[in-house]
Parts: C-alpha cells; sequence; structure tokens
C-alpha cells in the first residue's frame, strides 16, 4: 500500500473513485459545457511488468463483470493503460460516478487485495478529466460510427499561455476546410480540464487499423492544397507550447460493461 499512498490520492483502476473524487473538487470548467466530460486513470507500466500486470487487469474484471461495477473502456499507448468513461456534461456526474466505485468497492474488499498483490507492476499513476466539445470537432456527413475504429491516433497539443482564444479560432479554419474539401475521416477535439498543465487540446482520430490511418493522411494531401496546409499548419504551430503524438490501441477484452 506505500507505493499507492506515494501516488498523493491518484492511483490506479482500483481505487478509481477516489480519484474522481479529487478531480470533482478540484477541476475547473471548460469554455464549452455542451460537450460530454470524460475521465482517464493512466497505469504506466513497465515493459517487463506488463504480462503480470494484465493478469491482474483480467482478474479484475472478471470481478467486475460479475458484481456490476461502473462501466469503464480501455486502452493501450506502448507504455501506459489507459482506463476511461463517458461521464456526462456536469461535475456532479463525476460526482456520482465517485459514488457508484465508493459503493462497488465497499462492496467487493477483494479488489483490494488485488491492489495490494499486484501494486509493485504499476510504476506511477495519473488522472485527467477532459471535455468533448463539438463546436471545435469535425463529423463529416454520411460518417458510419457503426464500424469498428479500434486504432486511434491521439495528438495532444499544449497551447501557449493566453492564446487560447486565437487556437480555438484557428481550429475553426481546420475545421472549415475539411467541410470546404469533404474529408471523409472525423476529428474528435477534447479540452482539458484537469491533470495537465496549463491549457492542453486533443485531437482524436479512430482508424480500422494502421492503413486506414495511411490512407486518410493521403487523402487530406490530395484534397487540401500544399499551400493551404501550410498555412494553417503554420498558424498552429505558432501557439502551441509542445505537441506530442500518440498512438493508441483499444482493448475492449479488458473493459467492463453493464450493457
Amino acid at each position: 500500500m506505500k507505493k499507492f499512498k506515494n501516488l498523493k490520492g491518484i492511483v490506479t483502476l482500483t481505487f478509481l473513485m477516489f480519484s474522481v473524487f479529487f478531480l470533482s473538487c478540484n477541476a475547473q470548467e471548460s469554455d464549452d459545457s455542451r460537450g460530454d466530460l470524460v475521465f482517464f486513470v493512466s497505469d504506466n507500466v513497465a515493459p517487463s511488468d506488463m504480462e503480470e500486470y494484465e493478469s491482474w487487469i483480467k482478474q479484475f474484471k472478471k470481478l467486475a463483470d460479475e458484481t456490476n461495477a461502473p462501466d469503464y473502456f480501455v486502452n493501450f499507448n506502448g507504455s501506459s493503460m489507459n482506463y476511461g468513461r463517458v461521464l456526462g456534461k456536469d461535475l456532479a456526474d463525476v460526482d456520482e460516478y465517485n459514488k457508484a466505485w465508493e459503493t462497488w468497492s465497499e462492496a467487493n474488499p477483494a479488489s483490494l487485495e488485488l491492489a495490494e498483490k499486484y501494486a509493485h507492476t504499476v510504476q506511477y499513476s495519473t488522472s485527467s478529466l477532459w471535455r468533448m466539445n463539438p463546436t471545435d470537432s469535425y463529423m463529416p456527413d454520411g460518417y458510419d460510427n457503426t464500424i469498428k475504429r479500434p486504432y486511434v491516433r491521439l495528438e495532444q497539443n499544449y497551447i501557449n499561455s493566453g492564446q487560447v482564444k486565437k487556437a480555438k479560432e484557428i481550429i475553426a479554419e481546420f475545421k472549415a476546410e475539411w467541410e470546404k474539401q469533404q474529408i471523409s475521416y472525423r476529428v474528435a477535439t477534447v479540452w482539458n480540464v484537469f491533470g495537465e498543465e496549463q491549457a492542453c487540446v486533443r485531437f482524436v482520430n479512430w482508424y480500422k487499423d494502421r492503413d486506414d490511418w495511411l490512407a486518410s493522411q493521403e487523402e487530406v494531401k490530395q484534397k487540401v492544397s500544399a499551400e493551404k496546409l501550410a498555412d494553417l499548419y503554420s498558424k498552429w504551430n505558432s501557439v502551441l507550447r509542445k505537441r506530442i503524438e500518440i498512438e493508441v490501441t483499444a482493448r475492449p477484452d479488458l473493459g467492463h460493461s453493464n450493457e
């Protein structure tokens, strides 16, 4: 348990409810309240410990399936296993999710026993809260949301201090160009509420596989002129402190749903 205490209350999946409570008390609202909130707990795991770690998570999933734990989805980005849940539009929904985990944990002490047994497999854990922004997102006409797209590319952008308004204006320019050229791939724009340094926005893209992602890149090059792309990215880079690209793979075999 000592390792968990060193995480200052932000811990692994079994202690999800404490992280949600921490966020509900400290999160600041984004400027767009229409999109849903999305909560994540991320466990950073060394490759040498991943097999043992997955054994823990599979046992946890089995317990969750058998006892109707609150829902969560799982994805993996190479070094971190990420547990998420779309919570609704209000911070009150975060509190409700917290209470559901607290009730479930009290009724299922085996979850804490598993955490103690496998705590050594986690190097550290982080938590974050994000808000989807429909206004800043791009959804092509006729997009089929029923198609499975387990391969995700995520671009995390850290905005310079005082330049969020300008960043949103540039995002609107990108969106307008994508609409004009009828790009067939969607882009979800998600702003950080808590957990990242200063202003941060993610662009999330879902694909069938890596080849599908490469095809999307080629489509943009074919439909949007090189001059226009250069102009848009020059403007975008001017408001950034840094940018990180992350390759994510969905792990539905580790997630839990009561549906």
